[in-house]
């Protein structure tokens, strides 16, 4: 009857369950080795009886024979069974010195899998995607501050600092050009020397600036109404009232348009934002630093602009094309990467995280706490405080901090570091531009910017008949601009984890398959083992409870 039964043929013998407590039958002739199979069943009737305890000895010394060879002989671990089942002894010490060598090797490469895990390396890809675009938020600024008409209504100090014609109202004393107390915050190290006259220029203006309101200084500035004469973005009129105002310090009186649910579904002009302006060129200040021009930042839409950092600047009389490619860039968090999601600084700021607003809120920050002041900001600024720093002290004490800040830069140490954002779109611009308007087109502005503001100087000459000299400078007032994409696919920079987990549990297995022949499910024969022993640890403790 156990002819075809595999242990048999195998001529090996085998206990089924040999480690389980064996239930006593009511017949005294069935004991343990009612549980053999094969040749050994045979022998159970001839065998002799023997004392009872020789024969709870024996059978205790059999189950544990028993479990040892059910687990060798059933591992699926290479090299376990054979070194076990070979009957020679120096074939046995043989498998047992090349299972030892191939265990050391699995661990070290297991250790060497795990730490190139645990670096966390990342990688970068580069894709292109192609889908409709909205257009960046763009933001215009007049180069020039403050319209020379209405200069008069600034302090006197200020008017000098500006450059503005001597008032007869003001002494024109206000500023020294040999002022050597004058802090620069522009220099690292050994800054020794006097500063140049534009420095000083600037030292003065930021002075008078923070003494100055800012609804003084708005209403001084150029005005949308009188400075916008068209727009339309992507094909779809715009009015002036749909440009956002903010003013900066450097540039005056700023616009920003931002229309997000705007997307062009072509590339070219005819689909990007266009804007016929008059930057009015006659009211400007003339100082060695002016020129007529307008200040665009393109920047991604609820971000701050930085006109003084950021943008280009644009030739007036001109008809400027502003072709733009945007650039996607992904970046990774903890534990691969230290990219900042943005979502404590739009608590903060109500601004979408960039560098360099982080980097701004946090030497306003360390200033205010440091000198009960902010420099001299921007209302695009993220700290909106009026206690700008004008005196001689607070100029000290932000000079000191500066200095104790680029001293533990250059040894390494920045107290301001920012993380990059995890998600922002870049824009790339390519500016090109010609000549604009032509003649008759400029008397016909003229007449429109007058129709806008009758008090515009262009309304006194208007009518007037060109000259070579009056040509440019009237023609200057004038500009077109246009942001358009260049085309709508863009690049996507995303960076990934160079050591993914997929991969990671792929070597994890070729490692344990190439030097010991394991799987998962074989490492789970380990497991096995333990309930096993653990079942048999139980169930002894069990009979030796009730046997006393």
């Amino acid at each position: 009857m156990y002819a075809n039964h595999p242990s048999h043929m195998s001529g090996r013998y085998y206990y089924v369950a040999a480690w389980y407590t064996v239930r006593q039958p009511t017949m005294n002739t069935f004991d343990r080795d009612s549980l053999r199979v094969g040749p050994m069943a045979a022998k159970r009737d001839t065998q002799e009886q023997v004392p009872q305890n020789e024969r709870k000895m024996e059978t205790k010394e059999k189950k544990e024979i028993t479990f040892l060879d059910y687990a060798m002989e059933t591992s699926t671990i290479q090299g376990l069974a054979k070194m076990w089942a070979v009957p020679l002894v120096f074939l046995k010490v043989m498998w047992l010195l090349l299972l030892l060598v191939a265990s050391g090797m699995m661990i070290y490469q297991l250790v060497q899998l795990f730490q190139q895990y645990f670096q966390r390396h990342i990688k970068t890809e580069v894709s292109l995607a192609f889908s409709p675009l909205p257009l960046p938020a763009v933001t215009i600024c007049n180069t020039n501050m403050v319209r020379l008409s209405q200069a008069s209504k600034l302090s006197c100090f200020l008017q000098d600092a500006l450059g503005v014609p001597k008032n007869p109202a003001c002494s024109h004393d206000n500023i020294s050009l040999t002022n050597t107390d004058v802090p620069n915050f522009g220099c690292a190290g050994n800054c020794e020397g006097n500063l140049d006259s534009t420095a000083l220029y600037q030292y003065y203006l930021e002075i008078g600036l923070a003494n100055t309101s800012r609804q003084l200084l708005k209403e001084v500035g150029h005005q949308p109404k009188d400075m916008i004469l068209n727009c339309s973005i992507t094909g779809i009129d715009c009015v002036y009232q749909d440009f956002t105002h903010s003013l900066s310090y450097d540039y005056g009186n700023c616009y920003t348009l931002s229309r997000p649910n705007y997307k062009s579904t072509t590339s070219g002009p005819l689909q990007g934002l266009f804007l016929q302006l008059n930057i009015e060129s006659d009211e400007y200040l003339s100082t060695e630093e002016s020129g007529y021009g307008l200040r665009v930042i393109l920047h991604e839409d609820g971000t701050r602009p930085n006109p003084t950092n950021e943008g280009f600047t644009v030739a007036a009389g001109s008809e400027v094309f502003v072709a733009i490619r945007m650039v996607n860039v992904n970046s990774q968090g903890p534990p691969y990467g230290s990219c900042d999601n943005g979502k404590e600084y739009k608590q903060k700021t109500d601004n979408t995280y960039t560098i360099g607003g982080c980097r701004d809120l946090c030497f306003r920050t360390a200033i205010l706490q440091n000198c009960s002041c902010v420099p001299l900001q921007d209302d695009f600024a993220l700290l909106l405080n009026d206690s700008f720093c004008s005196s001689d002290q607070e100029y000290d004490c932000m000079s000191s901090f500066y200095t104790n800040y680029f001293n533990g830069l250059n040894n390494g140490n920045d107290s301001c570091a920012c993380s990059k954002p995890c998600s922002e779109s870049a824009y790339q611009a390519s500016v090109t531009s010609r000549p604009w308007p032509l003649l008759e087109e400029v008397r016909q502005y003229e007449g429109q910017a007058c129709d806008f503001n009758p008090d515009s100087p262009k309304c006194d000459y208007k009518d007037q008949s060109f000259t070579v000299d009056t040509y440019e400078l009237r023609r200057s007032s004038f500009m077109r601009l246009q942001v358009y994409y260049d085309r709508l696919n863009y690049e996507i920079i995303a960076e990934k984890p160079a050591y993914e987990v997929e991969r990671f549990l792929s070597d994890i297995g070729g490692t344990l398959g190439l030097w010991i022949g394991a799987s998962v499910l074989g490492l789970a024969e380990l497991l096995e083992i333990v309930i096993l022993l653990l079942v048999r640890c139980h169930r002894a403790n069990k009979r030796h409870v009730t046997s006393t």
